[in-house]
């Protein structure tokens, strides 16, 4: 099947409207040369009509950033997991905006080397957590049920395939040794996932998450690690969205989150490398 577009598909079924989104403008009208951009050349940027959101007030910006440089001033627990979601070829090819999608990748690198400088191995070695998230489809769809009004247009565009190269990792942020991959079906990291016990198994209380959509994955695994009662950190310049976050980042996430820079995370990593806890169990 021709993909046509998979930005419609992934727009259509974050489920929130254009009119409280507005789109990032392109700053440049070249041709990105960005490797993630090549792999999804046959993806085309949606265009739907948008309006500009409200500004968000300047007591909640004013909250969110008390709240960030509060959590700056702390350390993240051994008991973390960094997580890194969605970061595939056709997922960050469908924001329609490299130059966002840029910004964002090398925000998400600088977080990933600072996590890998607390593994004390890093061959096969899995402490502290650094997961990766991969949502891909079985040729037909099995796994979405025509119910399923969200993910109907995933189906329709034939969006992020198990046999297209939309479903593989960029190349900027691959999975290596001692990092864990695991499925996704869902806009929620945690439903229907090998997550779950990954965290439980390891007594995980603590997540960083970092990824795209902010509308979607994060948004959606925000809301169900919260309602598991998670610790829960938010990296807002290592995620990205075809529409500005402006209110998800200063309004809503930090009523169930900490939303911080790569800067302020980086400043809260431990000191590595990190012992082996009693109770961890991957990678033994």
């Amino acid at each position: 099947m021709k993909v046509t577009s998979i930005a419609t598909a992934l727009i259509a079924a974050t489920g929130i409207a254009s009119a409280q989104r507005t789109r990032h403008s392109s700053s440049s009208s070249a041709a990105s040369t960005s490797t993630w951009s090549a792999a999804s050349s046959n993806v085309a940027a949606a265009s739907p009509s948008s309006s500009s959101s409200s500004s968000s007030t300047s007591s909640a910006a004013a909250a969110s950033s008390s709240s960030a440089a509060a959590a700056s001033n702390n350390t993240f627990p051994d008991s973390t997991a960094y997580l890194f979601l969605d970061y595939q070829n056709g997922i960050l090819g469908s924001v329609g905006n490299d130059t966002a999608v840029n910004a964002m990748v090398s925000a998400s690198q600088r977080l990933y080397n600072g996590v890998r400088s607390l593994k004390r191995n890093e061959t096969g070695y899995y402490y502290p957590i650094t997961a990766f998230s991969q949502v891909q489809f079985h040729p037909t769809y099995p796994e979405l049920s025509p119910r399923n009004a969200a993910f109907a247009p995933f189906a329709q565009y034939g969006a992020v395939l198990t046999t297209s190269a939309q479903a593989d990792f960029v190349p900027e942020l691959t999975p290596q040794d001692g990092d864990l991959v695991f499925q996704k079906r869902r806009f929620d990291a945690a439903y229907n996932s090998e997550l779950l016990t990954i965290l439980r198994a390891n007594e995980i209380d603590t997540v960083v998450l970092a990824g795209a959509y902010t509308s979607g994955v994060i948004l959606a695994t925000l809301r169900s690690l919260s309602d598991r009662d998670y610790t829960i950190y938010v990296v807002e310049d290592a995620t990205v969205d075809p529409y500005s976050a402006d209110w998800l980042l200063n309004d809503y996430f930090p009523r169930a989150a900490t939303v911080l820079s790569t800067d302020e995370a980086l400043a809260m990593m431990p000191e590595g490398p990190l012992d082996i806890p009693p109770n961890y169990n991957v990678g033994l």
